[in-house]
């Protein structure tokens, strides 16, 4: 049992992985929201239908509530095979921060690990509803959380099911409605799309 227990599973999550003794502790697909797991699918597949690729990366899938729950992560797709002759898809990750904060908020590779100030700033945004809370927790566990410079993440490694009639060649087509991490993927590629952790600030 958790104290966290009460709270929605991406929250659950996010406030776990800030405890020491959970820094490095194992994610399962139990430790993520179904919407979340649902987007991931649409995107493994969506990649696969517009690349051709069965395995690959992707660029970010948005939370509900919270910034994101994944940064980049790899999938693997398997087609349908004996016994089941059902297709599948493999995710895997590493569930943590990785330096990309300034003054002026998550500005992506060039950036560092968030400080003590860019988090009182963060806060004090969300305090006055400048920014949204997603925003100050997402700096605020860059501070605080796994930090990839550390060393420091959360293994998830987990294998689900996928429609595989969307893998033929004749399958539902490419779209941005199937893909709802798309916009934050073109964010990561264009730095001028990208929200500011602080708003503008």
């Amino acid at each position: 049992m958790s104290i966290f227990d009460v709270l929605p599973v991406q929250y659950k999550t996010y406030f776990e992985s800030m405890l020491p003794w959970k820094q490095n502790a194992p994610l399962t697909q139990d430790d993520l929201s179904p919407a979340i797991i649902e987007a991931m699918k649409n995107d493994a597949i969506n990649a696969y239908q517009t690349t051709g690729n069965l395995s690959g990366r992707i660029y970010g899938t948005p939370d509900e509530d919270l910034w994101e729950t994944l940064g980049k992560y790899d999938y693997n797709i398997n087609r349908p095979s004996a016994p089941n002759f059902e297709a599948t898809v493999d995710f895997e990750d590493v569930y943590s921060w990785k330096p990309e904060y300034s003054s002026r908020g998550r500005i992506g590779p060039n950036g560092t690990d968030a400080d003590l100030p860019m988090v009182f700033r963060g806060l004090g945004n969300a305090i006055t509803g400048k920014i949204p809370f997603r925003n100050a927790a997402e700096i605020l566990g860059s501070y605080v959380g796994p930090r990839e410079t550390s060393g420091e993440g959360r293994n998830l490694n987990f294998n689900v099911p996928i429609d595989s009639t969307r893998l033929r060649k004749n399958s539902v087509p490419f779209n941005k409605e199937m893909s709802p991490s798309l916009g934050l993927r073109e964010a990561f590629r264009n730095p001028h799309k990208r929200e500011n952790v602080y708003g503008g600030l």
